[in-house]
Order: C-alpha cells, then structure tokens, then sequence
C-alpha cells in the first residue's frame, strides 16, 4: 500500500520533488498510525478474549481484586439502603452475569415498582431470564438465573453497632459438565458518612478457612434473621455424589463467630 501510494504521489503532474517528499512522509506517517491503533486495537480485543477464555464467571477477576478496592456509594440525597450498596457492588464488578443482571434491575425504573421481577437479558450463550427477589425492608436482595445450574448473586447487610453497615455479596457459577465450580463471598464495611465500602477480608478470610481442604462450598446470606448457613462438600464423582459439613455464623452485632 505505502508502495503504490508514493509512485502515485512520485508521477503527479506539478509538483516538486521537494513537496512531493514532504507529501509522502506526511502520508506514511499517517497510515502508520492507523497501522498501529489497528494492531493495539487487536491486542485489545485478543487480551480480552483471553480473559473471557480464563474466566468465564468473572468470578476469579473478582476474588483477585475486592480485598484492595473500596468502592463508593453514590446514594445521591437519599440514606442508602441494600439496593444502593448491591447498586455500587455491581456497577465495580459487572463481569460476573448475574451481578450485572442485578445491575441492569437496580437502574431500571422497574426496581422502584417492582420487588419480583424477571429480567431478559442475551450473551453470546443465548438468550437467559433472570430472577430477582428485591426485600429491601429486610435488606436482602437475590438474583438467580433460570437455568438448571442456577448462578446467582446473593446480597444483605446489617447494622454495626458502631453505627456502621456491614454489606455482604456471595457469588456462585457452575457449570453442569464440571468445567468450572466458582464460588465467592465478599464483606464491606460501610461508614455512612463518607459514603465509602471498604472491604472486611476478616469474616471472608474466616470462611475461606473453613472451607479449605473441601471440594466446594455453598453461602446463605439471611433474609430473616442475622446469621449465615455455610455448607462445605466433599464430591464422590464416582458414585455421582457428596457429604457436606454445615456451619453456622452467628452474628454478635459487629461481625460473626463459628456456632460451636
């Protein structure tokens, strides 16, 4: 291309060699240019699709960032409740389906009329309905697909007793055949005065813990109540089976300990 274009700028009729140089140089520079946004605009894409590829919950991108980033909530005049926290947790972390089914809810005009909802959304798998249970005085909010594995998002707080929120977030993704089996649940302090969501890595850290040794676990974030049902297993593939442990947190009216 760069080629062609200087024999034709070489051949034109009137003008000096000197301008035609300054021609071509201003020329190739500029098809350089859209040379390499066009290359850096394919990495771009590739380092995505790589990501998709590596991630394909966005749960991992998730678990390897929230204990380092507060987020903030932007509640604008109004005290914030569970659909502002949830609000601000997925706009940060919308890689994960139903975070961001739960945050197409939360910015529709429907989450104000509407506590039930199905939502329709697409992706590249298809077509999917998302099912969203809103109980705001109870300060609980769930999102679930309706497929048969069921991802979902599972969001709570409770109020400190210094006068600060504790909000809560469990993730979970599985694939039927096995090819991945994510799990994740997230804490944030909230100070109401500065509006910040800082992340409280002691009760995941406490859970993570728990967990370790296991195949998989499951978290039940309460919609009555004060405490959380954690449920670790142990997976027979052979005999299509699993033994689970079940735990339980008790709230102490600032953070949880282990029921003995």
């Amino acid at each position: 291309m760069k080629s062609i274009l200087f024999a034709m700028m070489f051949l034109a009729a009137g003008l000096t060699m000197s301008a035609c140089g300054s021609k071509e140089k201003s020329d190739v520079k500029s098809a350089e240019s859209e040379n390499e946004e066009s290359v850096e605009t394919a990495k771009t894409a590739k380092t995505a699709n790589a990501t998709t590829a590596g991630d394909p919950t966005g749960i991992v991108s998730i678990r390897k960032a929230w204990k380092n980033k507060p987020i903030d909530v932007d509640a604008g005049d109004i005290t914030p409740g569970i659909k502002q926290f949830a609000l601000a947790f997925c706009k940060e972390y919308p890689q994960c389906e139903t975070n961001k089914a739960l945050m197409d809810y939360l910015l529709s005009p429907e989450s104000d009329k509407k506590d039930t909802y199905d939502l329709q959304a697409s992706s590249e798998d298809g077509d999917y309905t998302y099912h969203i249970e809103s109980n705001p005085r109870k300060g609980h909010i769930r999102c679930m697909a309706a497929v048969q594995t069921a991802p979902l998002t599972d969001v709570c707080y409770w109020n400190r007793n210094n006068g600060h929120k504790l909000f809560a977030a469990y993730m979970e993704s599985t694939h039927e055949s096995g090819e991945y089996d994510e799990h994740l649940v997230v804490f944030y302090d909230i100070d109401l005065s500065t509006g910040v969501m800082t992340p409280e890595t002691s009760i995941a850290n406490m859970i993570e813990e728990q967990v370790k040794g296991f195949d998989s676990f499951s978290v039940v974030l309460p919609v009555d109540g004060k405490d959380i049902e954690v449920s670790a297993y142990t997976i027979d593939e052979e005999n299509d089976s699993a033994d689970s442990k079940d735990m339980l947190l008790k709230w102490n009216g600032m953070t949880f300990d282990w029921k003995k």
